[in-house]
C-alpha cells in the first residue's frame, strides 16, 4: 500500500455458488471487512467475470463503479486497481487497491499507474503460490 500510496487493499472472495464476492481481508478499515457485492455489480465484478486487471483514476466518475461502498463509508473512491486472484489456478476472487477522497470537490490524490498495476498482480501471483504451497503442504502431511 505504500509503494502504492493506496489508502486501502481489499481481498474480495468469491462464494461457492459464484454469486457474490466478499471482502476477506482488508487494510486498513475494519469496518470494510465482510462487505459483499454482487459479481455481477461494479467494476469488482467486471474484473472477477472478465479476469483482466483495470487500473483507472477518477473512477468516481465511471458508470460502471458501484458507489454503495463509498456511501456506506463515507468516502469517493478516486483511483483504483483491481486484478484477479487465483488459488490452484482457479479464479477465485480479486485483489484490489483504491485512492480515496473525502468528497468529489476534494483535490485529487496522484492516481495509479500501469507500473502500479504490474506490482498489484505480481502481489496476486506471490499470494496464489503462497497459499497453494500451504494447501500442498497441508494436504501431503509436509509441515514442519
Amino acid at each position: 500500500m505504500d509503494s502504492l500510496k493506496a489508502d486501502s487493499l481489499s481481498v474480495w472472495l468469491a462464494d461457492r455458488d459464484e454469486t457474490h464476492l466478499t471482502v476477506t481481508h482488508t487494510e486498513p478499515d475494519p469496518d470494510f471487512l465482510g462487505w459483499q457485492q454482487s459479481l455481477d455489480e461494479g467494476l469488482i465484478g467486471l474484473v472477477y467475470a472478465s479476469g483482466q486487471c483495470l487500473c483507472e483514476n477518477e473512477v468516481y466518475l465511471n458508470a460502471n463503479h458501484s458507489k454503495k461502498a463509498d456511501e456506506a463509508l463515507g468516502q469517493v473512491t478516486y483511483a483504483m486497481i483491481a486484478t484477479p486472484f487465483y488459488i490452484a489456478g482457479n479464479l477465485r476472487g480479486v485483489i484490489s487497491c483504491v485512492q480515496l477522497k473525502a468528497n468529489p470537490a476534494e483535490p485529487n490524490p496522484s492516481g495509479f499507474s500501469a507500473r502500479n498495476m504490474n506490482r498489484v498482480r505480481r502481489l496476486s501471483t506471490v499470494m496464489e503460490r503462497l497459499v497453494n504451497y500451504r494447501m500442498l503442504t497441508s494436504l501431503l502431511d509436509l509441515e514442519l
